[in-house]
């Protein structure tokens, strides 16, 4: 967020930062207007450093099934016009999440 304000660019700029935790946590945590009862998919663990499957009562996901899933959501998006000024998307991370990155890639 930094370097795109530092470069007059953080209007144009999205950022996301997916949440890898070790603990579920509730979706009104998130977002008040969800409904009661739904919750955050969680690791056991560093599991998700290495694509490991999340522990969750709605299924397993894998945390690159994750990106894949994000990614592939913002493509969409390009594409339907709901993002239409999005041109490029970069994955990055800091510390685990760059290992988490690189293993992705």
């Amino acid at each position: 967020v930094e370097i795109a304000a530092d470069h007059n660019e953080a209007a144009s700029t999205l950022t996301m930062t997916p949440w890898f935790g070790n603990r579920s946590v509730g979706a009104k945590d998130w977002d008040p207007k969800l409904p009661d009862g739904s919750e955050s998919i969680s690791w056991s663990s560093s599991s998700w450093l290495t694509g490991g499957d999340s522990r969750s009562s709605t299924g397993k996901y894998s945390s690159f099934t994750v990106l894949d899933k994000l990614v592939f959501m913002l493509e969409e998006h390009m594409r339907n016009g709901r993002l239409p000024n999005l041109k490029q998307i970069s994955i990055a991370g800091f510390s685990a999440g760059c290992q988490m990155a690189s293993r992705w890639a």
